[in-house]
């Protein structure tokens, strides 16, 4: 009986199966980390998208929310700081345009940039119009309007080459 027993814990143990393999070693290479376009190129999107919804507010995707006010929201805020832009627009935060909507009691339109990617001389920004609301309303805002816009860099300048993706919701 004690061979049996001893029989079929050898063949348990046998079962398992083996551990995998070591990972091989690689010596000598560093982590590489994407390289994000400088904050200038963003900046420098940003402020093309600005001057030519100045000279043409129909450029700019708003579904009338923006209502004529200058104000302008960048995503993402940390370590970005809004560039020097066309007057007469203003950078302020979501907080600042809250407390602009309750002293109005009403909501207070603006032009929020969503995001700016560059890569070489090739740049996409989604911006568009949305509203900061007053406090008994924060809790039912659905969202905004947006769209896709690429630029191309010439002779130094950012310049629209076409249109993306458009919603209002």
């Amino acid at each position: 009986m004690r061979a049996l027993i001893l029989a079929m814990l050898v063949a348990c143990d046998a079962g398992k199966p083996p551990p995998p393999p070591a990972a091989p070693v690689v010596h000598n290479v560093a982590p590489v980390a994407p390289v994000a376009a400088p904050l200038d190129e963003r900046a420098a999107v940003i402020a093309a998208a600005l001057a030519r919804y100045d000279q043409d507010p129909t450029t700019m995707l708003d579904g009338g929310l923006v209502e004529g006010n200058a104000w302008v929201i960048v995503e993402p805020a940390p370590g970005f700081a809004l560039p020097k832009i066309p007057t007469p627009h203003t950078a302020k935060t979501l907080a600042e345009l809250e407390r602009e909507a309750d002293k109005a009691g009403k909501a207070v339109g603006f032009i929020h940039v969503f995001s700016v990617e560059v890569a070489g001389t090739s740049a996409t920004i989604t911006y568009g119009g949305d509203v900061a609301l007053e406090s008994q309303r924060r809790g039912h805002k659905l969202c905004c309007c947006e769209s896709t816009d690429t630029y191309v860099k010439k002779a130094g300048v950012w310049t629209f080459a076409s249109r993306g993706m458009s919603m209002c919701s």
